[in-house]
C-alpha cells in the first residue's frame, strides 16, 4: 500500500513584527499601562487584531484633532503630515512619536529635496505613508501610482529642470521599476536623481515570498486586508502560485481546504502579531500538518 504523504507547512523566517512595527506597538503598549489613555488618529499600524488589541487596553483611534481633548497622543508608524500635527499640539497632552525610523528617513529626505528636484512619489495616493510624503515634498511633486499606471500633478506651478523619484517604503521593486519606467516616458528632464526608498524588511519578504510560492502547494499570507506591503505579498504569490491565501482572521481558513494541498508555507506582513501565526499553526497542526521551520 502506497504510504499517505505527510502534510507539512514551513514557516518562513520572515514572520511577526519589524522593527518599526515592534517599536510602535510596544510604545503604545508602555504609554497605556501607565496612563490608560492614549489618542491616534488613524490606525497606528494596518492590522485589524493589533488595532483591536490597543483598543482594549485604551487606545481612542480619532478622525478629528478636536477630539483629543487633552489626551496624550502617539503618532502612528507610517508618520503625520505636518499640517494636521500643528493641530494635533491644540489638543494634545504629550506627544509620542512612533514613526517607523525608516520612514522617518525616507521623509527627511524628501524634505530636503524639495524645492531643488520635481519630486515623484511612487505608491498608493491614499496610503497614510505618501499623503505625509506628498505634504513634506510640496507643490513641485508628483504622485505616481503603480497599479493604474498613471500620474497625480499637484499644483506644479513651477517645473524645474531636475527631477528626484522616491519610492513608498512597503512597494515592490517590480512596481517601482515600472513606476520608473512611465516617469521615463511621459517626461523629459535634464537630470533624473533615483532613490530606491523601499525598506529592506519589505524587500526581504518579498523575495521570501517568492520562494515559498515556488516551492509549496499552497501559500499562506498573513495579515492585514488594509496592509500594503501585506497586499504587495500576496500579489507576488499569486503571479508564481494561485493557490496563494490571505489570512486575516482566524475565520479566513475555513476557505482553505486543506485536504486538497500536501505542502504549505506561511509568511506574514510586517504588522502581523507572532501570537496570530501560531495560532494559525495550532489548526494546521490539528489537521495533522508537520511544522517545518528553516
Amino acid at each position: 500500500m502506497k504510504q499517505k504523504e505527510q502534510k507539512t507547512i514551513e514557516v518562513s523566517r520572515c514572520v511577526g513584527f519589524c522593527f518599526g512595527v515592534t517599536r510602535a506597538v510596544e510604545k503604545a503598549r508602555t504609554i497605556l499601562s501607565k496612563t490608560g489613555s492614549l489618542a491616534t488618529i488613524g490606525d497606528i499600524v494596518h492590522n485589524p487584531l493589533v488595532m483591536e488589541d490597543l483598543v482594549s487596553r485604551g487606545l481612542q483611534v480619532l478622525t478629528d484633532p478636536s477630539e483629543i481633548k487633552g489626551s496624550p497622543f502617539i503618532i502612528r508608524s507610517h508618520g503625520i503630515q505636518p499640517t494636521l500635527l500643528a493641530e494635533v499640539k491644540k489638543h494634545a497632552g504629550t506627544i509620542h512619536d512612533a514613526t517607523c525610523p525608516f520612514v522617518t528617513k525616507v521623509q527627511r529626505m524628501v524634505g530636503s529635496l524639495r524645492g531643488k528636484y520635481m519630486i515623484f512619489l511612487v505608491g498608493d495616493p491614499l496610503h497614510p505613508e505618501i499623503q505625509v510624503l506628498k505634504e513634506l515634498a510640496g507643490n513641485n511633486s508628483c504622485v505616481v501610482d503603480p497599479v493604474k499606471n498613471d500620474m497625480i500633478l499637484l499644483n506644479s506651478s513651477d517645473i524645474l529642470q531636475k527631477a528626484a523619484i522616491v519610492a513608498q517604503t512597503t512597494i515592490s521593486k517590480e512596481m517601482f521599476l515600472q513606476a520608473i519606467h512611465i516617469i521615463f516616458q511621459k517626461t523629459a528632464w535634464r537630470e533624473i536623481r533615483t532613490f530606491n526608498t523601499i525598506c529592506p524588511v519589505s524587500i526581504e519578504r518579498q523575495q521570501e515570498a517568492q520562494r515559498l510560492a515556488n516551492t509549496v502547494d499552497a501559500l499562506i499570507v498573513v495579515g492585514g486586508k488594509k496592509s500594503s506591503n501585506t497586499e504587495k505579498l500576496v500579489v507576488i504569490g499569486k503571479r508564481s502560485n494561485p493557490a496563494t491565501f490571505l489570512v486575516e482572521q482566524l475565520s479566513d481558513l475555513a476557505r482553505i481546504q486543506i485536504e486538497k494541498f500536501h505542502r504549505f508555507g506561511i509568511i506574514s506582513g510586517a504588522s502581523t502579531d507572532i501570537r496570530f501565526i501560531q495560532q494559525i499553526l495550532s489548526r494546521f497542526v490539528a489537521e495533522g500538518c508537520h511544522i517545518i521551520k528553516k
